[in-house]
């Protein structure tokens, strides 16, 4: 076979399976929350893995018609792509009720083989291709490395200007090219089958957004409402949310983030400074009386509000950080004359880019430091978003903060997790040796709702007292300097802080960087709270949490045990005649445990280097993609030097370097946050 021909099919095969894995992310993301997005990485090496298993277990590629099962493999795996996303994302699981009815249970279980099924299809492609062209292994490595890096860095760009539905389908019609080049039978009748494949792209391409609907099965407050009477007006993928735009109110737009999971307003402005009155009492616009009128850093600005309350309070330096490109980009173009272009007006920069990243490489210091919470009380109360990372609630962010206030200056979040909120940042006081940490607080508690949290550099006097006890109206003020009351936030600022924490089954312990799961409030396998002293949304936050961590994870944690024992161990050691050593299995079995929680566990924290969830997963993938096949490559180089105690050597040498990340990994990237985007990315693929 021609080199040209089977280095296509190589790349197809390599470069589609990263590029769908990472896609599908997203869909999930959408459709239902994004703690499912790492399904999909587990789902991708099991279908590499039983494709193996099938492989061994039939001989297959000792067969004389090898070639022809090589055809057959590589066209399913383009014609089960379109198939599989469409029932993926027609099928509704509710994971609430996962076994009530059990067919809840059993639609998760027809997921899991549906969508590993491409996975299998191109394991058992990339086996045929290595093992019938063996002496071509040098480049193959090469050239299956390149298709997978690549496909991991092209979804950036893909699903920005396609979306995910037409970009499965543009790997639909690349495939079946790779298969056209690739299959020996006659040509008229391979030249039929691609015709039909390419004719089949063309139809579903132009009518992609009628044949493949992209909606949450799950509640989102109002976006269904929105989409299902035809009120979207606008619709983008970026590489980290959908973002669509309905209109809600008269003088009010909004910015729905991943249908619904999230959201944002935009407000009407004519953009007339001078004429504007000043926002006072809403809630966006508290902070900006507390304080003397200067700068303002808002971290989320999504849509704006907040910058314009920042305006109206006759603030001239706000720095607005947005993480989604396509929100900077909605702001300042098709939307800005509707805001009153409140992003070019003197003194405001927009920065894309992550709060955490910007403020460990941003100088000077600001009066106010405003968060607010933009998961909407529907996304909240599902449950799903619990094992959500996020690196702006620990105690080493409130340092930063802290460290980035003027004297004087305050952090103000919107938050449902008020008590944690306040026992986070609480320590991180108490950690730098700030005198009277219990007079820096000033909290304020809407009923079944959100929190109010203030946090000043400096002690909070009687003046601000009363303008945030005029704020507060029918809510209630849980902590204040001025008052004492028996209730969870006062005992946290007490010496007895450590047995008010350990009390609680409601996990209230101080979040830190190296475990950013700020919105879990139980420990997988904990079914009941003991106690419930936590106030507001989050009696019931932490409440359906309880149900989700345990109905779907430990769901998902038992299939993932036990379908690789049936599907993979037991026929492989049936195959071997019970000749395959238990440590043997054992040793890769952990391999493969201890690859997959690492690439977990570095997506996460470059997150916070890279200042982009979507960046962090196709920079890693793509790495370790890389360093697993050049590793690969020279294993026998390298086991022909170490000898016998090549596996030992090679294990300790890992073992001392997982350590070493372990010690050194957030102060490494904490030294090298302060470059340009590039090199971050440069050095995120080294390490």
């Amino acid at each position: 076979m021609k080199r040209l021909k089977l280095i296509i099919p190589i790349f197809a095969i390599t470069f589609s399976t990263v590029l769908i894995e990472i896609l599908y992310t997203r869909v999930f993301s959408v459709i239902y929350v994004s703690s499912f997005a790492f399904l999909m990485i587990s789902l991708a090496l099991f279908g590499y893995g039983l494709s193996g298993a099938y492989m061994s277990v039939g001989r297959i590629t000792y067969k004389k018609d090898a070639m022809k099962y090589l055809e057959l493999f590589l066209l399913c795996f383009s014609l089960s792509l379109p198939v599989i996303y469409k029932i993926t994302i027609s099928t509704s699981i509710d994971f609430l009720n996962l076994f009530n009815p059990i067919s809840n249970f059993l639609l998760l279980i027809l997921n899991f083989f549906l969508l590993l099924l491409p996975f299998f299809f191109a394991g058992a492609s990339l086996v045929l291709i290595f093992s019938l062209y063996s002496s071509e292994i040098g480049k193959l490595y090469f050239i299956d490395l390149l298709g997978a890096a690549l496909g991991g860095i092209a979804i950036i760009p893909l699903i920005t200007k396609w979306g995910p539905s037409k970009v499965i389908l543009v790997i639909f019609l690349f495939l079946g090219f790779a298969w056209f080049l690739i299959a020996r039978i006659k040509a008229v009748k391979k030249t039929i089958i691609f015709s039909l494949i390419a004719a089949a792209f063309a139809v579903l391409f132009v009518h992609s957004e009628a044949l493949f609907p992209i909606i949450p099965k799950m509640i989102k407050r109002g976006y269904l409402r929105h989409y299902n009477n035809n009120m979207i007006e606008y619709s983008k993928w970026s590489p980290i949310n959908k973002i669509d735009v309905a209109p809600f109110l008269k003088r009010k737009k909004v910015i729905w983030i991943d249908a619904g999971t999230m959201q944002s307003w935009l407000a009407k402005f004519n953009g007339k400074l001078h004429e504007m009155g000043q926002i006072k009492w809403a809630n966006e616009a508290i902070p900006f009386q507390l304080t003397k009128r200067g700068s303002a850093l808002i971290i989320g600005s999504a849509g704006g509000y907040e910058v314009l309350c920042a305006l109206s309070n006759r603030f001239r330096n706000i720095v607005a950080v947005e993480m989604d490109p396509e929100i900077c980009h909605l702001v300042t173009n098709e939307y800005s004359d509707y805001i009153g272009n409140i992003f070019r007006q003197k003194g405001v920069r927009l920065l894309n880019d992550e709060g955490r990243s910007v403020l460990k490489r941003i100088d000077g210091q600001f009066d106010v430091i405003q968060m607010v919470n933009s998961h909407n009380a529907d996304a909240l109360l599902s449950g799903g978003l619990s094992i959500a990372e996020t690196y702006i609630y620990t105690v080493e962010s409130f340092k930063d903060y802290w460290n980035h206030l003027k004297d004087g200056g305050v952090v103000y979040i919107v938050h449902w997790f008020g008590e944690r909120l306040f026992s986070t940042a609480f320590e991180a006081l108490r950690e730098m040796g700030v005198k009277e940490p219990e007079k820096k607080f000033f909290i304020v508690q809407r009923e079944n709702g959100f929190n109010f949290f203030f946090m000043k550099k400096g002690n909070f006097n009687r003046d601000e007292a009363e303008i945030l006890r005029k704020f507060a109206e029918k809510k209630e003020i849980v902590y204040s300097p001025f008052e004492k009351k028996d209730n969870m936030y006062y005992r946290l600022a007490s010496p007895k802080y450590k047995k008010t924490i350990s009390l609680s089954s409601v996990n209230i312990r101080p979040v830190r960087d190296n475990s950013p799961y700020f919105n879990q409030p139980n420990k997988i396998g904990q079914f009941t709270f003991k106690n419930m002293q936590v106030r507001g949304m989050a009696q019931s936050v932490v409440k359906w949490a309880l149900i989700y961590s345990n109905s779907v994870y430990l769901s998902i944690l038992f299939l993932s045990i036990a379908l690789p024992i049936m599907l993979i161990f037991i026929p492989l050691k049936a195959s071997s005649g019970g000749q395959v050593s238990k440590n043997f299995i054992l040793y890769f079995f952990l391999i493969g445990l201890s690859f997959i929680t690492v690439e977990i566990i570095m997506i996460k924290i470059f997150q916070l280097y890279l200042g982009n969830p979507a960046y962090s997963i196709s920079v890693i993938i793509s790495s370790l993609l890389v360093s697993s096949g050049i590793g690969s490559l020279l294993s026998k180089k390298m086991k022909q030097a170490a000898g016998k105690g090549f596996i030992l050597i090679f294990s300790v040498l890992l073992f001392l370097v997982l350590v070493l990340y372990s010690l050194f990994l957030f102060k490494i990237i904490t030294a090298f946050i302060h470059l340009s985007l590039m090199w971050r990315i440069f050095i995120t693929f080294f390490l």
